[in-house]
């Protein structure tokens, strides 16, 4: 059985906004402390997307944060992260479990 990751936000976010256009993280609000050489170690790391684990906690905020940004991006980004999410294995864990 192949391992499973689960992201931060943080990645999360730099995965979504490098997928859609690695020139944009440089210009991204949320990902400016990130280059795109972080990105394609985070890319090589990760391996396929179907390794991939979230909660609905980390996907919410993860959507917050890539909207920081104007339109047309700021759809651009949605429809990334609606795609991204679908290749997504998500696992609910109860908010008093997580601060725990």
């Amino acid at each position: 059985m192949a391992s499973k990751i689960l992201l931060d936000t943080n990645l999360l976010v730099l995965l979504v906004v490098g997928s859609t256009s690695e020139r944009l993280i440089s210009t991204h609000k949320r990902t400016r402390a990130y280059d795109i050489k972080s990105f394609r170690l985070l890319m090589d790391t990760i391996g396929p997307p179907t390794s991939l684990v979230s909660t609905p906690h980390i996907l919410a905020e993860t959507s917050n944060l890539l909207r920081q940004c104007a339109d047309p991006l700021r759809q651009q980004l949605s429809v990334a992260l609606a795609a991204f999410v679908s290749t997504l294995g998500e696992n609910h864990v109860a908010a008093r479990h997580v601060v725990a």
